[in-house]
């Protein structure tokens, strides 16, 4: 039962990946900067939705911050 959640989670974080993916080239800095936003973002909102922590709200906050 959990190969097939995690077979689900796993095609879900594809299909969110594969625009920013697609747009890389590898002569291009510029993308680097988007990929590293974009997982910031994805941190940020998974820690602010399941942090199990006292200060994951303060921790994304930040991460936004860093994005902005």
């Amino acid at each position: 039962m959990w190969r097939i959640y995690r077979f689900i989670r796993r095609t879900k974080n594809l299909l969110r990946w594969l625009p920013i993916i697609w747009k890389d080239e590898q002569w291009d800095h510029y993308y680097i900067l988007e990929l590293l936003k974009h997982k910031l973002i994805f941190t940020a909102e998974h820690t602010r939705k399941f942090g199990y922590h006292i200060s994951s709200d303060y921790d994304a906050d930040r991460m936004m911050l860093c994005v902005r």
